[in-house]
Protein backbone atom coordinates (compact mmCIF):
# COMPACT_ATOMS: atom_id res chain seq x y z
CA UNK A 1 0.00 0.00 0.00
CA UNK A 2 1.59 3.39 -1.14
CA UNK A 3 1.98 5.60 1.66
CA UNK A 4 1.67 8.79 0.09
CA UNK A 5 -1.54 8.18 -1.71
CA UNK A 6 -2.65 6.34 1.89
CA UNK A 7 -2.25 10.17 3.36
CA UNK A 8 -3.67 11.97 0.71
CA UNK A 9 -6.93 9.80 0.69
CA UNK A 10 -7.00 10.10 4.45
CA UNK A 11 -6.32 14.17 3.56
CA UNK A 12 -9.70 13.89 1.74
CA UNK A 13 -12.17 12.27 3.32
CA UNK A 14 -11.36 14.80 6.06
CA UNK A 15 -12.04 17.68 4.29
CA UNK A 16 -15.38 16.13 3.34
CA UNK A 17 -16.32 15.52 6.50
CA UNK A 18 -15.18 18.93 7.41
CA UNK A 19 -17.37 20.64 4.57
CA UNK A 20 -20.40 18.20 6.78
CA UNK A 21 -19.84 19.27 9.76
CA UNK A 22 -22.10 22.52 11.26
CA UNK A 23 -20.73 25.33 14.02
CA UNK A 24 -21.76 28.29 15.55
CA UNK A 25 -20.65 30.28 12.49
CA UNK A 26 -21.84 27.43 9.89
CA UNK A 27 -25.38 26.17 10.10
CA UNK A 28 -25.99 23.70 7.46
CA UNK A 29 -23.49 21.21 5.77
CA UNK A 30 -21.84 21.90 2.73
CA UNK A 31 -22.82 19.17 0.08
CA UNK A 32 -21.73 20.85 -3.05
CA UNK A 33 -17.95 21.30 -1.07
CA UNK A 34 -18.10 17.72 0.52
CA UNK A 35 -18.84 15.93 -3.07
CA UNK A 36 -15.09 16.10 -4.58
CA UNK A 37 -13.30 15.38 -1.66
CA UNK A 38 -15.68 12.08 -0.91
CA UNK A 39 -14.60 11.26 -4.33
CA UNK A 40 -11.28 11.63 -4.23
CA UNK A 41 -11.37 10.01 -1.29
CA UNK A 42 -13.28 7.15 -2.19
CA UNK A 43 -11.42 6.34 -5.80
CA UNK A 44 -7.89 6.50 -3.70
CA UNK A 45 -9.29 4.11 -1.15
CA UNK A 46 -10.93 1.60 -3.56
CA UNK A 47 -7.00 1.36 -5.78
CA UNK A 48 -5.26 0.81 -2.90
CA UNK A 49 -7.44 -1.97 -1.87
CA UNK A 50 -8.84 -0.77 1.33
CA UNK A 51 -12.43 -1.63 0.39
CA UNK A 52 -14.03 -0.93 4.22
CA UNK A 53 -12.64 2.71 3.61
CA UNK A 54 -13.71 3.22 -0.35
CA UNK A 55 -17.34 1.84 0.70
CA UNK A 56 -17.80 4.66 3.32
CA UNK A 57 -16.49 7.21 1.37
CA UNK A 58 -18.58 6.14 -1.59
CA UNK A 59 -21.66 5.87 0.86
CA UNK A 60 -20.89 9.77 2.17
CA UNK A 61 -20.57 10.55 -1.70
CA UNK A 62 -23.85 9.32 -2.78
CA UNK A 63 -25.45 10.94 0.21
CA UNK A 64 -24.21 14.21 -0.59
CA UNK A 65 -25.26 13.98 -4.31
CA UNK A 66 -28.74 12.92 -3.61
CA UNK A 67 -28.92 16.21 -1.22
CA UNK A 68 -28.09 18.51 -3.90
CA UNK A 69 -30.65 16.30 -6.57
CA UNK A 70 -27.56 14.89 -8.64
CA UNK A 71 -29.42 11.75 -9.04
CA UNK A 72 -26.88 9.97 -11.82
CA UNK A 73 -23.64 10.48 -9.55
CA UNK A 74 -25.26 9.09 -6.64
CA UNK A 75 -26.76 6.04 -8.46
CA UNK A 76 -22.76 5.26 -9.58
CA UNK A 77 -22.11 5.38 -6.23
CA UNK A 78 -24.43 3.10 -4.67
CA UNK A 79 -23.70 1.21 -8.00
CA UNK A 80 -19.65 1.05 -6.63
CA UNK A 81 -20.61 0.30 -2.89
CA UNK A 82 -22.31 -2.87 -4.63
CA UNK A 83 -19.63 -4.08 -6.55
CA UNK A 84 -17.04 -3.79 -3.84
CA UNK A 85 -19.61 -5.56 -0.80
CA UNK A 86 -19.76 -8.07 -3.25
CA UNK A 87 -15.84 -8.01 -3.64
CA UNK A 88 -15.30 -8.57 0.39
CA UNK A 89 -18.30 -11.01 0.61
CA UNK A 90 -18.86 -12.56 -2.51
CA UNK A 91 -21.20 -14.92 -1.07
CA UNK A 92 -22.91 -12.34 0.53
CA UNK A 93 -25.14 -11.16 -2.72
CA UNK A 94 -28.45 -9.83 -0.54
CA UNK A 95 -26.44 -6.81 0.95
CA UNK A 96 -24.87 -5.98 -2.19
CA UNK A 97 -28.36 -6.09 -3.74
CA UNK A 98 -29.80 -3.09 -1.38
CA UNK A 99 -27.22 -1.26 -2.94
CA UNK A 100 -28.04 -2.37 -6.29
CA UNK A 101 -31.86 -1.89 -5.72
CA UNK A 102 -31.22 1.91 -4.67
CA UNK A 103 -28.86 2.58 -7.38
CA UNK A 104 -31.39 1.19 -9.77
CA UNK A 105 -34.15 3.42 -7.96
CA UNK A 106 -32.16 6.53 -9.17
CA UNK A 107 -31.62 5.58 -12.52
CA UNK A 108 -35.56 4.85 -12.83
CA UNK A 109 -36.04 8.68 -11.58
CA UNK A 110 -34.04 9.60 -14.41
CA UNK A 111 -36.12 7.43 -16.82
CA UNK A 112 -33.09 5.51 -17.20
CA UNK A 113 -34.08 2.00 -16.36
CA UNK A 114 -32.01 0.28 -19.02
CA UNK A 115 -28.77 1.33 -17.26
CA UNK A 116 -29.60 -0.58 -13.89
CA UNK A 117 -30.79 -3.65 -16.04
CA UNK A 118 -27.44 -3.74 -18.20
CA UNK A 119 -25.82 -3.12 -15.03
CA UNK A 120 -27.38 -6.32 -13.05
CA UNK A 121 -26.95 -8.36 -16.59
CA UNK A 122 -23.70 -7.60 -16.78
CA UNK A 123 -22.97 -8.54 -13.33
CA UNK A 124 -24.92 -11.76 -13.75
CA UNK A 125 -23.05 -12.35 -16.69
CA UNK A 126 -19.71 -12.31 -14.68
CA UNK A 127 -21.32 -14.85 -12.39
CA UNK A 128 -22.21 -17.09 -15.33
CA UNK A 129 -18.33 -17.00 -16.10
CA UNK A 130 -17.48 -17.85 -13.13
CA UNK A 131 -19.62 -21.21 -12.99
CA UNK A 132 -21.41 -19.49 -10.45
CA UNK A 133 -25.11 -19.81 -11.48
CA UNK A 134 -26.96 -19.68 -8.15
CA UNK A 135 -25.24 -15.90 -8.05
CA UNK A 136 -26.79 -14.81 -11.26
CA UNK A 137 -30.17 -16.33 -10.54
CA UNK A 138 -30.55 -13.95 -7.68
CA UNK A 139 -29.45 -11.14 -9.65
CA UNK A 140 -32.19 -12.38 -12.59
CA UNK A 141 -34.88 -12.86 -10.24
CA UNK A 142 -34.32 -9.46 -9.07
CA UNK A 143 -34.78 -8.09 -12.24
CA UNK A 144 -37.92 -10.03 -13.48
CA UNK A 145 -39.71 -8.87 -10.56
CA UNK A 146 -39.92 -5.30 -11.47
CA UNK A 147 -40.10 -6.26 -15.34
CA UNK A 148 -44.20 -6.96 -15.14
CA UNK A 149 -45.12 -3.34 -14.98
CA UNK A 150 -45.95 -1.63 -17.85
CA UNK A 151 -42.88 1.03 -18.45
CA UNK A 152 -40.78 -1.80 -17.51
CA UNK A 153 -41.56 -4.63 -19.77
CA UNK A 154 -41.14 -2.73 -22.94
CA UNK A 155 -37.55 -2.93 -22.41
CA UNK A 156 -37.24 -5.73 -20.05
CA UNK A 157 -39.05 -8.43 -21.37
CA UNK A 158 -36.22 -10.08 -22.94
CA UNK A 159 -34.69 -10.94 -19.61
CA UNK A 160 -37.41 -13.24 -18.47
CA UNK A 161 -36.23 -16.34 -21.25
CA UNK A 162 -32.56 -15.48 -19.90
CA UNK A 163 -33.93 -16.04 -16.57
CA UNK A 164 -36.46 -18.83 -17.65
CA UNK A 165 -33.49 -20.90 -18.75
CA UNK A 166 -31.25 -20.66 -16.36
CA UNK A 167 -33.73 -21.39 -13.54
CA UNK A 168 -34.74 -25.04 -16.35
CA UNK A 169 -30.90 -25.28 -16.44
CA UNK A 170 -30.58 -25.84 -12.85
CA UNK A 171 -34.01 -27.78 -12.51
CA UNK A 172 -35.78 -25.45 -10.47
CA UNK A 173 -39.09 -26.29 -12.62
CA UNK A 174 -41.53 -25.09 -9.64
CA UNK A 175 -39.59 -21.09 -9.71
CA UNK A 176 -40.08 -21.55 -13.76
CA UNK A 177 -43.73 -22.21 -13.80
CA UNK A 178 -44.62 -19.63 -11.31
CA UNK A 179 -42.79 -17.19 -13.89
CA UNK A 180 -44.95 -18.36 -16.72
CA UNK A 181 -48.38 -18.17 -14.47
CA UNK A 182 -47.38 -14.46 -13.55
CA UNK A 183 -46.14 -13.46 -16.94
CA UNK A 184 -49.63 -15.13 -18.34
CA UNK A 185 -51.46 -12.86 -16.10
CA UNK A 186 -49.54 -10.21 -16.86
CA UNK A 187 -50.52 -10.47 -20.81
CA UNK A 188 -54.51 -11.38 -20.22
CA UNK A 189 -54.41 -8.11 -18.24
CA UNK A 190 -52.20 -5.90 -20.87
CA UNK A 191 -54.49 -7.39 -24.07
CA UNK A 192 -51.71 -7.60 -25.97
CA UNK A 193 -49.00 -9.67 -27.44
CA UNK A 194 -51.45 -12.81 -27.05
CA UNK A 195 -49.41 -15.25 -28.73
CA UNK A 196 -46.95 -15.35 -25.83
CA UNK A 197 -49.79 -16.82 -23.66
CA UNK A 198 -50.07 -20.21 -26.16
CA UNK A 199 -46.30 -20.65 -25.84
CA UNK A 200 -46.07 -19.88 -22.09
CA UNK A 201 -48.32 -23.09 -21.89
CA UNK A 202 -46.32 -24.71 -24.42
CA UNK A 203 -43.42 -24.61 -22.36
CA UNK A 204 -45.08 -25.29 -18.95
CA UNK A 205 -47.01 -28.41 -20.33
CA UNK A 206 -43.21 -29.58 -21.48
CA UNK A 207 -41.74 -29.10 -18.00
CA UNK A 208 -44.64 -31.49 -16.69
CA UNK A 209 -43.85 -33.78 -19.63
CA UNK A 210 -40.03 -33.65 -18.88
CA UNK A 211 -41.19 -34.69 -15.28
CA UNK A 212 -43.04 -37.32 -16.75
CA UNK A 213 -46.12 -35.60 -14.83
CA UNK A 214 -48.30 -36.25 -18.36
CA UNK A 215 -52.03 -36.19 -16.35
CA UNK A 216 -50.92 -32.97 -14.81
CA UNK A 217 -49.87 -31.90 -18.72
CA UNK A 218 -53.39 -32.93 -19.52
CA UNK A 219 -54.73 -30.57 -16.79
CA UNK A 220 -52.65 -27.94 -18.27
CA UNK A 221 -54.08 -28.40 -21.96
CA UNK A 222 -57.31 -27.88 -20.79
CA UNK A 223 -56.14 -24.89 -18.87
CA UNK A 224 -54.93 -23.71 -21.58
CA UNK A 225 -58.19 -24.16 -23.59
CA UNK A 226 -59.73 -22.08 -21.10
CA UNK A 227 -56.85 -19.47 -21.93
CA UNK A 228 -56.92 -18.67 -25.09
CA UNK A 229 -59.77 -17.12 -27.82
CA UNK A 230 -59.13 -19.26 -30.02
CA UNK A 231 -58.71 -22.98 -29.15
CA UNK A 232 -57.70 -24.54 -32.43
CA UNK A 233 -54.38 -21.91 -32.62
CA UNK A 234 -51.34 -23.50 -34.12
CA UNK A 235 -49.72 -23.25 -29.97
CA UNK A 236 -52.68 -25.47 -28.95
CA UNK A 237 -52.53 -28.05 -31.50
CA UNK A 238 -48.62 -28.37 -30.94
CA UNK A 239 -49.74 -28.61 -27.23
CA UNK A 240 -51.95 -31.40 -28.45
CA UNK A 241 -49.57 -32.88 -30.16
CA UNK A 242 -46.80 -32.65 -27.73
CA UNK A 243 -48.60 -34.93 -25.28
CA UNK A 244 -49.63 -37.12 -27.95
CA UNK A 245 -46.43 -38.02 -29.03
CA UNK A 246 -45.40 -38.25 -25.55
CA UNK A 247 -48.06 -40.79 -24.84
CA UNK A 248 -47.07 -43.15 -27.89
CA UNK A 249 -43.49 -43.33 -26.85
CA UNK A 250 -41.78 -43.18 -29.98
CA UNK A 251 -38.63 -41.87 -29.48
CA UNK A 252 -37.80 -40.64 -33.00
CA UNK A 253 -41.02 -39.78 -33.72
CA UNK A 254 -40.89 -37.50 -30.56
CA UNK A 255 -37.83 -36.05 -31.46
CA UNK A 256 -38.46 -34.89 -35.11
CA UNK A 257 -41.62 -33.24 -33.53
CA UNK A 258 -39.95 -31.13 -31.17
CA UNK A 259 -37.78 -30.08 -33.99
CA UNK A 260 -40.37 -27.95 -35.40
CA UNK A 261 -40.36 -24.15 -36.25
CA UNK A 262 -42.51 -23.33 -33.06
CA UNK A 263 -40.32 -24.68 -30.13
CA UNK A 264 -37.70 -22.25 -31.67
CA UNK A 265 -39.94 -19.67 -29.81
CA UNK A 266 -39.99 -21.27 -26.78
CA UNK A 267 -36.53 -21.26 -24.31
CA UNK A 268 -33.85 -23.45 -25.17
CA UNK A 269 -33.33 -25.30 -22.26
CA UNK A 270 -36.66 -26.56 -22.15
CA UNK A 271 -36.45 -27.88 -26.11
CA UNK A 272 -32.65 -29.45 -24.86
CA UNK A 273 -34.59 -31.70 -22.15
CA UNK A 274 -37.34 -32.43 -23.88
CA UNK A 275 -35.20 -33.82 -26.53
CA UNK A 276 -33.07 -35.75 -23.62
CA UNK A 277 -36.33 -37.63 -22.38
CA UNK A 278 -35.30 -41.49 -22.67
CA UNK A 279 -38.61 -44.02 -23.99
CA UNK A 280 -38.23 -47.16 -22.88
CA UNK A 281 -37.75 -48.82 -26.49
CA UNK A 282 -38.42 -52.39 -25.72
CA UNK A 283 -41.93 -51.66 -24.25
CA UNK A 284 -42.87 -49.55 -26.69
CA UNK A 285 -41.73 -51.71 -29.97
CA UNK A 286 -43.71 -55.15 -27.58
CA UNK A 287 -47.12 -52.54 -27.30
CA UNK A 288 -46.82 -51.68 -31.22
CA UNK A 289 -46.27 -55.25 -32.58
CA UNK A 290 -49.44 -56.14 -30.49
CA UNK A 291 -51.58 -53.30 -31.09
CA UNK A 292 -50.88 -54.25 -34.94
CA UNK A 293 -51.86 -57.62 -34.46
CA UNK A 294 -55.03 -57.02 -33.05
CA UNK A 295 -55.42 -54.51 -35.65
CA UNK A 296 -55.25 -57.16 -38.26
CA UNK A 297 -57.20 -59.65 -36.60
CA UNK A 298 -60.10 -57.20 -35.77
CA UNK A 299 -59.72 -56.21 -39.99
CA UNK A 300 -59.67 -59.44 -40.98
CA UNK A 301 -56.78 -58.47 -42.62
CA UNK A 302 -55.11 -61.96 -42.67
CA UNK A 303 -54.10 -63.68 -45.98
CA UNK A 304 -56.92 -66.91 -46.22
CA UNK A 305 -54.12 -69.02 -45.54
CA UNK A 306 -53.45 -68.11 -42.08
CA UNK A 307 -57.27 -68.11 -41.14
CA UNK A 308 -57.42 -71.78 -41.81
CA UNK A 309 -54.31 -71.67 -39.62
CA UNK A 310 -56.33 -70.24 -36.64
CA UNK A 311 -57.45 -73.52 -35.40
CA UNK A 312 -57.51 -73.70 -31.91
CA UNK A 313 -59.12 -76.03 -29.39
CA UNK A 314 -62.46 -75.13 -29.57
CA UNK A 315 -62.71 -75.00 -33.06
CA UNK A 316 -61.28 -78.56 -33.66
CA UNK A 317 -64.56 -79.60 -30.88
CA UNK A 318 -66.84 -78.10 -34.03
CA UNK A 319 -64.51 -80.43 -36.82
CA UNK A 320 -67.21 -83.08 -35.66
CA UNK A 321 -69.90 -81.35 -37.32
CA UNK A 322 -68.41 -80.25 -40.31
CA UNK A 323 -69.96 -82.86 -43.17
CA UNK A 324 -73.18 -81.65 -41.63
CA UNK A 325 -72.06 -77.89 -42.07
CA UNK A 326 -71.45 -78.60 -46.05
CA UNK A 327 -74.65 -80.84 -46.51
CA UNK A 328 -76.75 -77.81 -45.05
CA UNK A 329 -75.84 -75.46 -47.87
CA UNK A 330 -77.71 -75.09 -50.54
CA UNK A 331 -77.29 -75.45 -53.86
CA UNK A 332 -79.23 -74.17 -56.67
CA UNK A 333 -79.30 -75.37 -60.21
CA UNK A 334 -80.73 -72.26 -62.23
CA UNK A 335 -80.36 -73.53 -65.35
CA UNK A 336 -83.24 -76.06 -65.46
CA UNK A 337 -85.14 -73.71 -62.99
CA UNK A 338 -84.75 -76.80 -60.05
CA UNK A 339 -83.86 -76.21 -56.59
CA UNK A 340 -82.54 -78.75 -53.99
CA UNK A 341 -82.17 -79.15 -50.33
CA UNK A 342 -79.66 -81.40 -49.62
CA UNK A 343 -79.26 -83.07 -45.89
CA UNK A 344 -81.26 -83.74 -43.18
CA UNK A 345 -84.01 -81.13 -43.73
CA UNK A 346 -86.30 -80.65 -46.48
CA UNK A 347 -86.09 -80.50 -50.63
CA UNK A 348 -88.49 -78.39 -52.86
CA UNK A 349 -88.50 -79.39 -56.30
CA UNK A 350 -90.25 -76.52 -58.52
CA UNK A 351 -93.54 -78.17 -60.49
CA UNK A 352 -96.94 -78.18 -59.64
CA UNK A 353 -97.21 -77.59 -55.68
CA UNK A 354 -95.36 -80.81 -55.64
CA UNK A 355 -92.39 -81.70 -53.07
CA UNK A 356 -89.96 -84.15 -52.69
CA UNK A 357 -88.32 -85.14 -48.68
CA UNK A 358 -84.96 -85.86 -49.70
CA UNK A 359 -83.90 -87.85 -46.22
CA UNK A 360 -80.98 -89.29 -44.62
CA UNK A 361 -80.76 -92.30 -47.27
CA UNK A 362 -80.66 -89.27 -50.24
CA UNK A 363 -77.56 -90.08 -52.39
CA UNK A 364 -75.40 -86.65 -53.01
CA UNK A 365 -74.15 -86.02 -56.80
CA UNK A 366 -70.89 -87.59 -57.50
CA UNK A 367 -69.64 -83.78 -57.76
CA UNK A 368 -70.99 -83.30 -53.79
CA UNK A 369 -69.06 -85.65 -52.44
CA UNK A 370 -65.95 -85.10 -54.30
CA UNK A 371 -66.55 -81.60 -52.54
CA UNK A 372 -66.79 -82.81 -48.77
CA UNK A 373 -63.69 -85.63 -49.24
CA UNK A 374 -61.88 -82.74 -50.46
CA UNK A 375 -62.61 -80.47 -47.39
CA UNK A 376 -62.37 -83.24 -45.30
CA UNK A 377 -58.65 -83.63 -46.68
CA UNK A 378 -57.89 -80.06 -45.92
CA UNK A 379 -59.53 -80.18 -42.53
CA UNK A 380 -57.08 -82.83 -41.45
CA UNK A 381 -54.29 -81.32 -42.96
CA UNK A 382 -55.17 -77.88 -40.75
CA UNK A 383 -55.46 -80.10 -37.49
CA UNK A 384 -51.30 -81.56 -38.30
CA UNK A 385 -50.21 -78.05 -38.68
CA UNK A 386 -48.73 -76.13 -35.56
CA UNK A 387 -51.27 -74.15 -34.14
CA UNK A 388 -49.85 -70.25 -35.05
CA UNK A 389 -52.56 -68.25 -34.46
CA UNK A 390 -54.96 -68.58 -31.71
CA UNK A 391 -58.68 -68.61 -32.37
CA UNK A 392 -59.18 -65.23 -30.31
CA UNK A 393 -56.91 -62.02 -30.47
CA UNK A 394 -54.54 -62.05 -28.11
CA UNK A 395 -54.90 -59.72 -25.22
CA UNK A 396 -53.22 -56.93 -25.04
CA UNK A 397 -51.39 -56.39 -22.04
CA UNK A 398 -52.08 -53.01 -19.68
CA UNK A 399 -49.27 -51.56 -20.85
CA UNK A 400 -48.81 -47.51 -20.40
CA UNK A 401 -48.33 -45.53 -23.60
CA UNK A 402 -47.09 -42.64 -22.38
CA UNK A 403 -43.33 -42.36 -21.89
CA UNK A 404 -41.11 -43.89 -20.00
CA UNK A 405 -37.38 -42.21 -18.51
CA UNK A 406 -35.05 -45.10 -18.83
Amino acid sequence: MDPEQLKKAKKNFTKGEGALNTHIFKWNPDYVKAVPYYSEAATLYENLGNFDMAIKAYNKLALCNEKIDDTYNAAGAYEKIAKLTLKINPDDINSSLKFFRKAGDLYRIQGNSMKYQMLIKDLASEYQNKNEPEMAIALYKELVEDVFEEENYLTGSDLIPTYLNMLVAKNKYKEAIDIYLKHIHYIKNLKKYEYTIGRCWISIISIHLILNEVEIAEEKLMDMQNDIDKPHTEEFQIAYSLIDYFKKGNPEDFLKFCRKPMFTQIESEIVKQLKKIRFDTSVVAKVAKEVKYEKKLHQNEFPIEDVKGMKSSENNAKDNNFEEDVKEKQYRNEGEGESKMIGEGEAKMGGEGESKMIGENTELSKENEDMIDKMKGLDIQDNEKENKYPSKGPSLPDVDYGGAFS
